[in-house]
Formats: C-alpha cells, sequence, structure tokens
C-alpha cells in the first residue's frame, strides 16, 4: 500500500496532475490531460485500497502454502 502513495508510483503521478482543477488543461506528449472528478477520484482510490487488501491476503496465503509444503518435503528427505 505504501507503494501507492510514493510519488515515483505512476497512479499518484497521473492522480496529482489531474487534479488541478484550477489550472489550464495541460499536455502531456500531445494527449490533454483533464481533470479528474472527486466521485471518480475517490472510487479509484477505494478500488486501490480494496485490491491491495485482497492481494495482500492471496500473498500471504501463498507464502504459508510455500512454507508448508517446504517443510513437508524437508520432512519426507529425512525419513
Amino acid at each position: 500500500m505504501t507503494d501507492l502513495l510514493s510519488i515515483n508510483h505512476p497512479l499518484t503521478i497521473v492522480t496529482l496532475l489531474s487534479e488541478g482543477e484550477h489550472v489550464p488543461p495541460i499536455d502531456f506528449f500531445g494527449i490533454p490531460i483533464m481533470p479528474m472528478r472527486i466521485k471518480t477520484f475517490y472510487f479509484v482510490i477505494i478500488v486501490l485500497v480494496i485490491v491491495d487488501l485482497i492481494q495482500s491476503k492471496y500473498q500471504k496465503k501463498i507464502i504459508k502454502l510455500e512454507q508448508v509444503e517446504e517443510n513437508g518435503t524437508s520432512n519426507n528427505e529425512h525419513e
């Protein structure tokens, strides 16, 4: 989750660029960047948090399964 809050993360840069409602439209490599609506901004943030939570739970499950497999194979080798 801390990666998403980093200034080097691409989504953070896009969000910062699109939040400038008070600034005239910006062109980025010839593509206009339009201001993002606040509802869209919060929707994206909520989706990112949910995906991060699901991913971290899944990653913990995979790590746990790998440890069980590692312990299971090491026990079988000693027998």
